[in-house]
């Protein structure tokens, strides 16, 4: 655990940047002149969750905004969920 937490202090800053690109966005849902910036945000996530090791991620189009979905397989069939 202690490795863990070592890890999490030594990437705190890198994590906060990237917390903040995310909410660089104007991503509001309820304002249709932000669609664009919504699924801007939306792609920007489908590859930071790509380039953090998530090997499946997909886009889907609805009838508003896109859904982003995302599985980490690396864990097996015996892993607990």
């Amino acid at each position: 655990m202690k490795q863990i937490l070592n890890f999490i202090d030594g990437n705190n800053e890198r994590y906060l940047e990237e917390l903040k690109e995310l909410l660089r966005f104007e991503s509001i849902s309820s304002d249709p002149e932000k669609n664009g910036e919504t699924r801007k945000s939306a792609l920007w996530l489908k590859e930071h969750l790509n380039k953090i090791g998530f090997k499946r991620t997909e886009m889907f189009e609805t009838a508003g905004h896109p859904i982003i979905y995302a599985e980490w397989l690396e864990a097996g069939e015996d892993a607990k969920t």
